[in-house]
């Protein structure tokens, strides 16, 4: 068996997933039997990387990279067909995917299904806004589906009729799995500990987005006067502006008491400010479903999980496990009465290690290739 991952990105949580089950395919299927297809501008190397995708990160302006993106959309899945056609049967898996333009290539990929079976990462599986409007991604991602044989979700896959109106796609549950510790960076891990001073720290990493709640994040330091709070990440995109919550903090009187790391950071700062807190803030709005990689980033640390409760695969694996503490999403009183909780440690016990192994990468891999000789089989 051999398995084509497609991941047309060159940054973000799912480009890190893509090499870590690399790496657990080539160990359980042998190596080179396993492959990557990624962007020209990806900076991971490894004789199965293939950089034959256009560049996601253009450099033109604002206009130009909206068009390119639109471009890419439609000349990356030519070029995935392109390379198929010189390979064996194969599993293609679609670690992310063109959502725009699989309207036009589905029909394409579904007459070459006798040669090759096709699988997809939901990753994430609630798509009713990607274009602006609930019917119309509906009708985008019924096309992005049509020619999958599996989709693999995360503990929770929405009710939604381009899922639920496939007969012939089978869905299968795996976790995202656990990203791996790293040694900490010394002088980050320093500042740290300069600006606590001893407080503990509540922290929000990852892409910075308005759906992550970070104002009620900030209002509650106005009710816990011995709390911290640390947000590391970049903006998800450019209309997301983070003077707005700096502002609020201000007026609050509480900006002193936020540390702000608006920048990628490298495994080794993550490993600081992770090793430092005492709660991992994954409070999102009700509106973003989420199964959050960010979880697989704390949950080696063992630090209580501040959730926000509701239909998506965080909630589920918190609740299921007893990592922390889930709260209603959007909600202020919750939240305070969440925070409390965990630094009262009025918590039930948790089942990390219980979590660590359904959450491993040796079980992710280890489902999904059975799913792929079941799809073969038939």
């Amino acid at each position: 068996m051999k398995v084509i991952i497609y991941h047309p990105n060159s940054f973000g949580g799912t480009y890190e997933h893509a090499q870590h089950i690399h790496k657990e395919y080539s160990k359980q299927l042998g190596t080179g039997n396993c492959e990557i297809l990624f962007p020209v501008i990806a900076k991971a190397q490894h004789p199965d990387f293939k950089k034959i995708l256009l560049t996601d990160l253009p450099a033109y302006g604002k206009l130009v990279n909206k068009l390119h993106f639109l471009y890419r959309t439609f000349i990356n899945p030519l070029l995935l067909l392109l390379y198929m056609r010189k390979q064996p049967n194969t599993v293609i898996l679609f670690n992310e995917f063109d959502q725009f333009s699989m309207w036009f290539w589905g029909p394409i990929f579904s007459l070459l299904k006798g040669k090759h079976t096709y699988a997809i990462i939901l990753h994430d599986p609630d798509r009713d806004a990607y274009a602006g409007r609930a019917s119309l991604s509906a009708w985008f991602m019924r096309k992005v589906m049509l020619p999958m044989d599996i989709g693999f979700y995360h503990e929770v896959l929405p009710e939604r009729s381009y899922y639920t109106s496939l007969p012939k796609t089978r869905f299968v549950n795996v976790m995202l799995g656990l990203m791996p510790k790293h040694e900490p960076d010394a002088k980050l891990s320093q500042q740290l500990t300069q600006f606590a001073q001893n407080r503990p720290i509540m922290s929000i990493l990852g892409n910075i987005r308005y759906e992550k709640n970070y104002g009620l994040a900030i209002e509650s330091l106005v009710q816990f006067p011995e709390l911290v709070l640390v947000v590391g990440g970049r903006p998800s995109s450019s209309v997301v502006d983070v003077s707005l919550f700096q502002k609020q903090a201000e007026e609050l009187g509480v900006a002193n008491r936020i540390l702000w790391l608006v920048r990628f950071l490298s495994d080794s700062e993550l490993a600081s400010v992770i090793s430092a807190s005492s709660i991992s803030y994954l409070n999102y709005s009700a509106t973003f479903k989420s199964q959050s990689g960010v979880m697989t980033l704390v949950a080696p640390y063992r630090i209580p999980i501040l959730a926000s409760d509701g239909e998506s695969a965080l909630a589920a694996v918190v609740r299921k496990y007893n990592l922390g503490v889930l709260v209603e999403p959007d909600d202020q009183e919750s939240l305070n009465q969440g925070i409390s909780r965990i630094l009262s440690a009025h918590l039930p016990k948790p089942e990390w290690q219980a979590f660590e192994e359904f959450a491993s990468w040796e079980t992710n891999v280890k489902i999904s290739i059975t799913a792929f000789e079941a799809s073969m089989r038939h």
